[in-house]
């Protein structure tokens, strides 16, 4: 996919969200927000501000904006970790996983985490494009769910 496609796909979901029903809308945001984890490379923060746009010229609630990129926020974050969580467990994902990372590195990320973890996620938030390693690594050093979720989201 080149760069002009992609902005095109960007146009279009801004102008459907000012566009669309609330809950087409709402269910685009929602999505944007969701898919910027598992993908880093969408544009997401984009459909995000425009969102903000239309909800401050009175075209879309601002409670729905809010409600659904927080909410595609958490469900984005939560699914990295998971996969994170789970990417030792079979050896199909071993295999894949040991490619890019050594044990030693995986050690070293272990002990940056125990050190470090809740500030990690939170300061996270400021780096786009790498949203999803941090979550991806949360979830395989096993740290637990609900502080990745409250120190996730507490800079939104």
């Amino acid at each position: 996919m080149n760069l002009e496609a992609i902005n095109n796909a960007t146009n279009y979901l801004i102008e459907l969200v000012h566009t669309a029903p609330s809950a087409i809308s709402g269910t685009i945001l929602f999505f944007a927000a969701f898919i910027e984890y598992p993908l880093p490379m969408f544009p997401g923060d984009t459909i995000m501000i425009a969102g903000g746009f239309f909800a401050a010229r009175g075209a879309i609630s601002i409670y729905l904006v809010f409600f659904m990129l927080v909410l595609g926020s958490i469900c984005g974050s939560i699914s990295c970790w998971y996969l994170g969580k789970i990417a030792l467990n079979y050896k199909w994902s071993k295999k894949f996983f040991y490619f890019f990372v050594t044990d030693r590195q995986l050690q070293r990320i272990g002990t940056w985490y125990k050190k470090y973890g809740a500030w990690i996620l939170a300061i996270n938030r400021f780096i786009p494009g790498v949203r999803s390693a941090f979550m991806f690594a949360s979830g395989i050093v096993h740290m637990r769910l609900k502080i990745v979720i409250v120190w996730e989201q507490s800079l939104l």
